[in-house]
């Protein structure tokens, strides 16, 4: 369960059990100090088929919306972000200004999750958003700080959720930022490569599982294919 008295995910449970069989595995090893793992004879939940979710057009202008009009005066920069980058929200949250690169309107990452550093460019709009903050802050302080310690990030997650829901969107989560960033970019016609580059993923796989086409996208893609075979009148 979460802290919230939710069950957690299959692929989560799965982690968990990997990191205690680990911590076992040197304690029998290297330690010496129990004889077997116990977590070996532990059935491992199946893990569920990757969600699909991702936001319509209108669901992103709804969203966008009405993060402008939270009293988080973050919120809407770091969704905008989120959106237009694929970064990851720790990613965003842990930005210093060393990470941003006024002059040539990108951003830095040196540390992610993947330990692949990337740097990647920012629109003409979240380069006016953030130009405006960076004259407030000093060279080392976090981009978005919280109010009320400056060397912790701000916490999104009540402003967040309180968007979503103004904006009519459910089943919704911060991370799904992500995979609408790759879905766009593959509807532009990028290549998984490409996406992979931006989003800093190791394998295609993985990219493959973000960059999703909808529905339409799909249907307009197929038209093409309508008149093959088709005797010429």
């Amino acid at each position: 369960k979460t802290s919230r008295g939710k069950d957690r995910s299959p692929s989560t449970v799965v982690r968990y059990l990997a990191s205690l069989s680990h911590l076992f595995s040197v304690a029998i090893n290297e330690w010496g100090w129990v004889k077997s793992n116990p977590v070996s004879s532990i059935k491992k939940p199946k893990n569920a088929t990757g969600r699909i979710r991702y936001l319509s057009q209108d669901e992103a202008s709804s969203l966008l919306r009405e993060c402008k009009k939270s009293k988080n005066h973050f919120l809407y920069t770091i969704v905008l972000l989120a959106l237009q980058t694929g970064m990851r929200q720790g990613e965003i949250l842990s930005l210093t200004w060393r990470n941003i690169d006024s002059e040539n309107k990108w951003v830095s990452l040196q540390k992610t999750k993947n330990d692949l550093p990337r740097t990647i460019s920012l629109s003409p709009e979240t380069h006016t958003l953030l130009k405006k903050k960076r004259e407030e802050k000093s060279a080392n302080s976090l981009v978005f700080p919280s109010l009320g310690n400056p060397n912790r990030p701000i916490d999104i997650r009540a402003a967040w959720e309180s968007a979503l829901k103004r904006a009519g969107i459910e089943g919704f989560v911060f991370h799904d930022l992500r995979h609408t960033t790759a879905s766009y970019l593959a509807m532009k016609g990028y290549g998984y490569g490409q996406i992979a580059e931006i989003l800093g993923h190791k394998s295609l796989q993985m990219t493959k599982r973000y960059a999703h086409l909808s529905h339409e996208h799909k249907r307009n893609m197929l038209k093409t294919m309508e008149n093959i075979g088709k005797c010429p009148i």
